[in-house]
């Protein structure tokens, strides 16, 4: 019983430290939506809504109006093969990096925050959403990659920029592209 009890309060005493706003993050100043137009495989994620999911990727098709057609496809291992159609739209034309993405199926948006990339090798994608009742927030990370697999050394890199800003960093796991 001893046990429950203070397993119990660790658990609410980490929930309590870690509940805060969600980080203020900058995107990428000089972001190219033409560069970064063609497919990208994820290879590293913490998103609650692709736990049981592989094989993640997405494809990105850049529009004269500067917005983005996104076809992202995967397999669950719930559902099997499923694919999304959405589109992408900057919120505002001072911050080039950062995405409303409405998706199709099912009817959603969602925030798209291009932290980093160097449009050949990777793409670092972060969200956050604060739930100010509960006052928790979810995190999305997205490492994204040209190739179905990505050098450690970039991962680590990648992660120090998280951190730099204040994200956390343990919960990233790989994502199978064994399709």
């Amino acid at each position: 019983m001893l046990f429950l009890i203070i397993a119990t309060l660790l658990v609410l005493t980490h929930q309590l430290i870690s509940a805060s706003l969600c980080p203020r993050i900058v995107t990428q100043k000089d972001f190219n939506i033409t560069k970064y137009g063609g497919i990208w495989y994820e290879v590293y994620r913490h998103d609650i809504n692709e736990v049981a999911s592989k094989c993640e990727n997405e494809t990105l098709t850049i529009n004269s109006n500067g917005t983005m057609n996104i076809w992202t496809q995967a397999v669950s291992e719930i559902n099997g093969y499923y694919s999304n159609h959405g589109l992408a739209v900057v919120k505002k034309a001072s911050e080039p990096g950062a995405f409303l993405i409405h998706l199709t199926n099912p009817h959603q948006t969602i925030k798209y925050n291009i932290i980093t990339t160097d449009y050949n090798q990777y793409s670092l994608i972060f969200s956050c959403d604060h739930v100010p009742i509960l006052d928790i927030n979810f995190e999305h990370i997205w490492i994204l990659s040209r190739t179905k697999t990505l050098s450690m050394d970039i991962v680590k890199e990648l992660k120090k920029v998280l951190k730099h800003i204040h994200v956390h960093t343990d919960d990233i796991k790989p994502t199978s592209q064994d399709c």
